[in-house]
């Protein structure tokens, strides 16, 4: 089942025109079963610092040795903050991509 269609699915049954989608008894289930997997298996991925380090210049998020999460980058000497702030991120212990940007709802509120 692609995507798409797990997506179309999904949103039927939200808005309670699933009925309308043949083989929805069926193909309901499996979309329903794709989603809770994907929900599952959605964990956020640290990487150690000693395991893989991320590009020079890229953001993501930082934790430290105290547990402090901030986005920050790398320099070819070290982590920082981003550009507002000139402070150093010490004792950094993993890293994670950041996720992808919110993409906003067309319900007029934003």
């Amino acid at each position: 089942m692609t995507k798409e269609k797990v997506i179309d699915i999904l949103k039927g049954i939200k808005d309670g025109t699933a009925w309308l989608i043949p083989n929805i008894a069926e193909d309901g289930e499996k979309a329903i079963d794709i989603a809770i997997k994907a929900v599952e298996h959605h964990e956020p991925h640290w990487i150690p610092v000693t395991e893989r380090l991320p590009e020079v210049g890229e953001s993501v998020l930082i934790c430290d040795a105290y547990g402090d999460i901030c986005i920050g980058h790398r320099t070819r000497s070290g982590y920082y903050f981003p550009d507002f702030c000139e402070d150093k991120i010490k004792d950094v212990r993993a890293w994670e991509e950041l996720p992808e940007p919110y993409k906003g709802v067309t319900d007029g509120r934003d």
